[in-house]
């Protein structure tokens, strides 16, 4: 008499080498999730990159404020109370964003990630760091992650 079927040893197997695959496999997935959300953290720095760049056409100096109900860009007596439009959370609502270091040649900006993006731990703060101090009028960008690595860009 023929049996037909899997015995219990054989489906044990199947299901170890299953679950090491998939043991090696997700941690992959997990980074490249991350990686693509990060679009969202460079849409969103660039979006307030170019704001900033806007705004120092009329005022001189760079924006300390985000405004985020505002329609136009609003100068003022000093960089810390002058006001850019833009959003202080990304489009996908991945990361949120500020600004800092403002003043009439320099701008950080930081996205810190937020949600499900924070367990991005390479890549938890995306700085764009600005500094317009040639009297050519060229700029010098420092874009990185972290003290050490330029990874996240």
């Amino acid at each position: 008499m023929k049996q037909y079927g899997f015995s219990l040893i054989e489906l044990m197997i199947s299901v170890a080498v299953v679950g090491i695959l998939a043991a090696v496999a997700y941690p992959s997935y997990q980074d490249s999730v991350n990686k693509s959300r990060r679009a969202d953290a460079h849409d969103s720095l660039l979006r307030l990159h170019l704001a900033q760049e806007k705004l120092r056409g009329n005022c001189r100096f760079y924006a300390g404020v985000i405004d985020t109900v505002g329609t136009t860009n609003t100068c003022a007596a000093s960089a810390a109370l002058t006001k850019v439009v833009g959003s202080t959370a990304s489009n996908e609502g991945n990361y949120t964003v500020a600004v800092s270091n403002e003043g009439t040649a320099t701008y950080t900006l930081t996205a810190t990630a937020t949600g499900a993006q924070a367990s991005d731990t390479a890549c938890a703060k995306i700085i764009l760091e600005v500094t317009n101090t040639d009297p050519d009028g060229n700029k010098t960008g420092k874009t990185s992650a972290n003290a050490t690595s330029d990874v996240c860009w």
